[in-house]
């Protein structure tokens, strides 16, 4: 779930890094559904993982459908238009050239050289911070995620850090909705029942000397039971210095199961 974070490192490690942060974060408000699944721990990866990323033809799916329970979202027709990427592999923090610089990391995650530090249990998954290029970036507010998460609980969150490599100031706001469950159709005939929505809107300012960035990142995100990531996930970005807004689409899995 480090997730959503997917970023994700982008997308998926948004999604797995996909959670709030900050020292007075909000928590879940409170809609306990007994007939609907939670979104908690469970969710979480283990050290062995890997995520398997594997990009839609965005042009195939114009909209990520509609929240409320026992919704039917069908995404059979869907056009996959690339292999199976590398991925995103998790390992434990020990083993990893940052781990001094994350005494209290449970997990680790790499993808392209990246490295990312997350604190997971039962109760919270925290996003510590990464490391590249030889530099560790901790977040001086590590991004938090409350669990467990019930049908039609949000919380919000604000985070904000400095990155050294590029001498710039980091500022995140996260709100993160379960808004849906239902039945997920994807190409060749896969069909996942009691599947959970997660949508999470992500505002990030990044402040140089001189300039300041915006971005945004809406994603929805869904993850079928015992699962340890998003299934899918449908995000529509922007940023302060491209015109318009910018799709992707990614069908996941891990490749140990």
């Amino acid at each position: 779930m480090t997730t959503l974070r997917t970023l994700l490192y982008s997308t998926i490690c948004s999604a797995l890094v996909i959670v709030g942060c900050s020292n007075n974060s909000s928590g879940p408000t409170s809609n306990q559904n007994s007939s609907t699944p939670q979104w908690g721990s469970a969710f979480n990866p283990v050290v062995g993982d890997t995520l398997v990323m594997r990009n839609v033809d965005t042009n195939s799916l114009s909209s990520p459908g509609n929240p409320g329970s026992n919704v039917t979202w069908d995404f059979s027709s869907i056009i996959i238009n690339s292999a199976n990427s590398p991925g995103i592999i998790f390992v434990s923090p020990a083993s990893t050239p940052y781990a001094s610089s994350f005494p209290t990391a449970t997990i680790a995650d790499v993808a392209g050289g990246v490295y990312g530090f997350s604190k997971t249990s039962s109760s919270a998954n925290e996003v510590l911070g990464y490391g590249e290029m030889g530099t560790a970036i901790v977040y001086q507010h590590p991004l938090t995620t409350h669990l467990p998460m019930n049908y039609q609980d949000s919380q919000i969150d604000t985070c904000w850090y400095t990155n050294t490599l590029l001498s710039a100031r980091i500022w995140e706001t996260e709100t993160l909705t379960y808004d849906g469950v239902g039945t997920l159709k994807l190409p060749n005939s896969i069909t996942y029942s009691n599947v959970i929505r997660i949508h999470a809107y992500q505002v990030i300012i990044d402040s140089t000397s001189s300039t300041v960035f915006n971005s945004t990142h809406d994603s929805y995100q869904w993850y079928k039971p015992n699962y340890p990531f998003t299934v899918f996930i449908y995000t529509t970005s922007t940023n302060s210095t491209l015109a318009g807004s910018i799709r992707t689409i990614e069908i996941n899995k891990v490749a140990t199961q």
